[in-house]
């Protein structure tokens, strides 16, 4: 089972909670998709 993500906040949270020290999300495609660039 799995659960689509809301682009924006909701996705750099994940990304924070896991680890991580910065995230950021760029829509792409009309935000039809995005982008998560995270660095640890």
């Amino acid at each position: 089972m799995f659960r689509v993500l809301r682009p924006g906040k909701e996705v750099e949270e994940h990304a924070l909670e896991a680890g991580f020290c910065t995230s950021t999300h760029y829509e792409i495609s009309g935000g039809l998709m995005g982008n998560v660039v995270a660095t640890r």
